[in-house]
């Protein structure tokens, strides 16, 4: 329905405003019961601050529902992690964490028992055979590491 551009003295009924809007007089009807809405006063409605309050209560609905979208894609992403983390296709930062710091204690367990060994067999050597020595030591410790299960 095309608007009409009346004065404001001639929006005197619901049908008018209704026919001015555009909208239907059902449409008219359910706005006046809505919080806010500019109500008659000396028997016409003021059509300015109609369109005003229709502004307004577009603009709250659009935001509102930009919110409960934003809620939804949220959760959405939540899920989406929490079904990432259980098919073992991400791994939660605490068990990374866990899993580095028994890396760390094996690893200085390692390297004490190494520096125990070598300490008094590298004495006397060549530094040839001191760095084959070390080398040996180092794939045996690489090796031991690499045994170990690392799963929290």
């Amino acid at each position: 329905m095309a608007k009409k551009q009346l004065a404001p003295s001639a929006i005197s009924t619901d049908a008018a405003l209704a026919e001015a809007l555009g909208a239907s007089l059902r449409t008219v009807k359910g706005w006046k019961t809505q919080p806010g809405f500019p109500l008659r006063s000396g028997g016409s409605y003021d059509i300015e601050a109609v369109k005003a309050w229709l502004d307004g209560r577009t603009t709250k609905t659009a935001t509102a529902k930009e919110g409960i979208e934003r809620e939804r894609a949220a959760r959405i992403a939540k899920l989406e992690a929490q079904t990432a983390i259980l098919l073992r296709q991400y791994i939660p930062k605490g068990e990374v964490d866990q899993t580095m710091a028994s890396v760390a204690i094996a690893l200085k367990r390692e390297l004490d028992r190494a520096r125990l060994e070598l300490s008094t067999r590298l004495i006397g050597m060549t530094a040839a055979q001191a760095n084959a020595e070390l080398d040996k030591s180092h794939k045996r410790i690489l090796n031991t590491l690499s045994d170990e299960k690392w799963t929290a």
